[in-house]
């Protein structure tokens, strides 16, 4: 279902999925997830967080010193993460917990350049914890059985 809400951008809900994205022209995107009531997203348990941040409009190819800046608030933070060549996974309480740590992480990218590209996907399912390793161990006991 798709409804617009005038020059203030569109409103797009999946009410079966309990999604609703909010498109503001020109000012980015809020993303609503959970039930339409206020707060419920923060209790909905743990999640996944899957980034990536890089650095635009600085001279030269590295990106790597502003890389390691963001990965060291990763780090730090004490959440469970992983860092791969392409994303860094975290595994939030909630939302917010998050959140959080992608955006310090954001604000030590945004240290080094003027501008700072964000990929961001979150795997959001309540009552499940531990699922940074076990989802990876779920694919290779499949791989493992031939």
């Amino acid at each position: 279902m798709l409804s617009r809400a005038g020059e203030r951008g569109a409103r797009i809900a999946i009410p079966h999925r309990r999604l609703v994205l909010l498109l503001r022209g020109g000012r980015g995107l809020t993303v609503l997830l959970g039930s339409r009531a206020p707060g419920r997203l923060r209790q909905c348990g743990p999640m996944l967080f899957a980034f990536s941040i890089a650095p635009a409009g600085t001279p030269g190819d590295s990106v790597s010193p502003a890389v390691a800046d963001a990965v060291r608030v990763v780090r730090e933070s004490g959440l469970p993460n992983e860092t791969t060549s392409m994303f860094t996974t975290i595994e939030a309480e909630t939302w917010d917990e998050g959140m959080a740590v992608v955006k310090r992480a954001v604000e030590a990218v945004q240290a080094h350049a003027p501008r700072v590209s964000l990929v961001l996907k979150a795997d959001i399912r309540p009552g499940y914890t531990g699922q940074l390793a076990s989802k990876v161990e779920r694919v290779e006991a499949h791989l493992e059985e031939g």
